[in-house]
């Protein structure tokens, strides 16, 4: 192969992880700033309020499709519970966005904490995390006393709570950071690639950006390498 192609691959990767690696250590920053002083989890979150009363809320929105769309602008809108149900009816025509159910569950805040209800307006997790991410494949990132875990559509922990930062599930497998080493679980919590990376950034097709000493490398989701580079030796357990 010519040098100029190889040098021209090369220089694709890096690039390539080096914007994710700026995309990575925004969003953990981002994150680590919603720090509300909560207690310790227990290991099923409290699923619904007990209160008859009616009280405030908010309920996420994402923005309508238009000529120049922004997915990253949510708004959020006032809304009222009353035993345990929302009235999404009067959302259905906002203007500025409209309700997005994943999983059939869509995030709502309650003194700024954060819960889900279902696609028929019951609250069927109580607001109570610091943070919590849309639901994907079945699992939702929360973030909880400082730390960030998983739970499912019924707000059972399957994750507790232990990591310093977590990104949501894509194609079986979720980036998380522990001990300020990034690595890849699976849907059970158990480590695909244990945590051993300063940067571990997802790429698409099953493949991740890492840092191995200072170098660019791709790694799959078993902790081998791809068949453009073989410098890498599989990390798992």
């Amino acid at each position: 192969m010519p040098v100029t192609v190889v040098i021209c691959k090369r220089v694709v990767i890096h690039i390539v992880v080096f914007v994710s690696v700026l995309i990575l250590e925004g969003c953990s920053a981002g994150l680590s700033q919603v720090v509300p002083n909560q207690a310790e989890p227990s290991k099923v979150a409290e699923v619904h309020s007990t209160s008859s009363a009616t009280e405030q809320a908010f309920v996420i929105l994402a923005p309508r499709p238009g000529p120049y769309p922004n997915e990253k602008d949510e708004v959020q809108r006032a809304v009222t519970i009353k035993s345990n149900q929302v009235d999404t009816s009067l959302l259905e025509n906002d203007p500025a966005g409209e309700i997005l159910y994943y999983d059939e569950r869509a995030r709502i805040i309650k003194h700024g904490l954060f819960g889900y209800i279902s696609d028929h307006g019951k609250v069927v997790v109580a607001p109570q995390f610091a943070w919590a991410a849309d639901f994907s494949e079945g699992l939702a990132v929360v973030h909880v006393n400082g730390h960030f875990g998983y739970i499912d559509t019924a707000g059972r922990y399957v994750v507790h709570p232990k990591f310093d930062s977590a990104f949501s599930f894509y194609g079986d497998h979720a980036a998380v950071m522990l001990d300020g080493k990034w690595g890849l679980i699976d849907h059970t919590g158990q480590f695909a690639i244990l945590p051993g990376y300063k940067i571990l950034a997802p790429l698409g097709h099953g493949f991740y950006g890492v840092d191995f000493n200072g170098v660019s490398r791709f790694l799959d989701a078993n902790g081998a390498t791809s068949s453009q580079d073989n410098l890498l030796h599989p990390l798992r357990n």
